[in-house]
């Protein structure tokens, strides 16, 4: 049986209100950036509902499972080739079944005419704390894009929702691991598909 083929995204055209969600989740606190505070992540079945009332519909997984994958860092470059910029970083964390928390920390990437209005309707010092965590998002995604990650899923969303691209660990992934390269890398090719291939180096 041959491996599902991979899939990705087109990151032209689209709606203003369209977004990009990098989401790096894992066992380990320190992946919380300094200067965030990781809240409390609201239970599934709150989120379901809370999508479900806004008219949220369900997104494609356009890649599922891929193993030992890391991030060109181009990709931070390119996504303000396409109109997107960096929105600013969170991190919820969720209990688990077998004791300890999971991590996940969000950096969002809004159109540039989305971010603008978002800062022009704030107030003075809502817009010193989102210029901050904007701040606080491009000093630590690079480190942990660049590292090897266990699996890798990406969805292609529907608006409002954002497209999304997920690096999971698990608490068995060894630190050894993490920083061998990776065997696949998420890029751009094709001028605007954001996907992943074989990394060369290691192929």
């Amino acid at each position: 049986m041959g491996e599902k083929p991979i899939g990705g995204i087109r990151l032209s055209g689209g709606s203003t209100s369209r977004n990009v969600l990098i989401k790096f989740m894992s066992r380990d606190p320190r992946v919380v950036p300094v200067g965030i505070e990781a809240k409390e992540k609201p239970l599934r079945s709150v989120m379901t509902l809370r999508q479900k009332t806004q008219g949220v519909g369900r997104g494609e997984n356009v890649i599922y499972n891929l193993p030992l994958v890391g991030m060109s860092l181009g990709v931070l470059e390119q996504l303000p080739e396409h109109g997107f910029v960096p929105s600013g970083v969170h991190a919820v964390w969720e209990a688990k079944d077998k004791g300890g928390r999971q991590y996940t920390v969000n950096f969002g990437w809004k159109r540039r005419e989305e971010f603008e209005r978002m800062l022009e309707a704030a107030s003075a010092d809502d817009r010193a704390k989102i210029l901050a965590n904007v701040e606080i998002a491009m000093a630590s995604i690079a480190e942990r894009a660049s590292r090897t990650w266990q699996w890798h899923h990406m969805w292609d969303n529907p608006p409002p929702r954002a497209d999304t691209i997920e690096l999971v660990d698990s608490m068995m992934f060894p630190e050894e691991a993490k920083a061998k390269p990776p065997r696949h890398l998420i890029t751009v090719v094709e001028g605007d598909f954001l996907t992943a291939v074989p990394n060369e180096t290691t192929s």
